[in-house]
């Protein structure tokens, strides 16, 4: 039988993230780097390697979203090899149509945003210097 929309929409989200963790460079031999949530239901997280940057944030709430704060501490742009005052593009690899501009949220020592996630909802971001 043919399959419905929502599970061709499944289908292909699943083809993306597995996509994502084969051959996505950062995801398969980057470092990785937890960012502390206050929601005990989100996670967010780093990979990287010296050209490739990720960053994950999910949301495990099956009921609610969750508003994920990120802030990326400076020790850790320095090993990604970046300058937190300069401007960065989150484009999301998962449903290409997410895209966050990190320009002027710089603040002290920690670049950070906040995003709504969600039910069950996850995003990839691949960092990329504008």
């Amino acid at each position: 039988g043919q399959l419905s929309d929502a599970q061709l929409d499944l289908r292909n989200f699943y083809g993306k993230l597995i996509h994502i963790t084969r051959y996505h460079p950062a995801a398969v031999q980057g470092a990785f780097t937890n960012l502390p949530q206050e929601n005990e239901k989100a996670i967010a997280f780093l990979r990287y390697t010296p050209k490739r940057r990720l960053l994950v944030v999910a949301n495990f709430n099956a009921e609610k979203e969750a508003q994920v704060s990120v802030k990326i501490p400076e020790e850790e742009w320095t090993k990604m090899k970046l300058r937190a005052k300069e401007n960065y593009l989150l484009a999301d690899l998962l449903k290409e149509e997410v895209e966050i501009d990190m320009a002027g949220t710089a603040t002290q020592s920690i670049k950070g945003f906040e995003i709504n996630v969600p039910a069950w909802g996850a995003y990839v971001f691949e960092l990329e210097q504008k």
